[in-house]
């Protein structure tokens, strides 16, 4: 199952992602770019049920958040600060 949504980016700056999980699910998160393809960035564990990416935007005005289930469903959270 993948879950996937367009998020405006206005002004350069940095990007916070942060993906908190059921210890039981397994989810991973990418920061794509506006033609849906190209990867900007991947969340990295910073937990046991915790995926995290920080990265500078520089003239992205929209990006595509992905989050993609692998495995036993479970609920997560999504927390994103943008510029």
């Amino acid at each position: 199952m993948t879950w996937q949504r367009k998020v405006a980016t206005p002004l350069d700056g940095i990007l916070d992602l942060r993906l908190a999980m059921r210890s039981a699910a397994y989810y991973d998160a990418a920061v794509l770019g506006a033609d849906g393809e190209t990867v900007i960035a991947t969340g990295l564990w910073s937990g046991t049920s915790t995926k995290t990416a920080t990265f500078q935007l520089c003239g992205q005005r929209t990006v595509l958040v992905r989050i993609t289930r692998h495995g036993s469903a479970g609920s997560f959270r999504l927390a994103l600060t943008r510029p």
